[in-house]
């Protein structure tokens, strides 16, 4: 999970929390597949269209989940 992830995570737990909607914590992992299969798989195809051969060796030596 990235950084940025682990940021919404929380905040949407938070939310869920401050007004104490329950089922909204059960669809976290729900929540979670959508965002990964959804918004982040599709920004890294974007990145890999751009910048190629830059953006593949990035990703090898940046950790892509904390």
């Amino acid at each position: 999970m990235k950084e940025q992830d682990v940021g919404l995570v929380c905040v949407y737990i938070g939310i869920a929390l401050l007004f104490g909607v329950i089922w909204a914590l059960i669809l976290v992992p729900l929540v979670l597949l959508i965002v990964q299969q959804q918004v982040i798989a599709k920004e890294e195809r974007c990145l890999d269209q751009k910048f190629g051969e830059a953006y593949r060796e990035y990703r090898t030596r940046v950790r892509r989940w904390i």
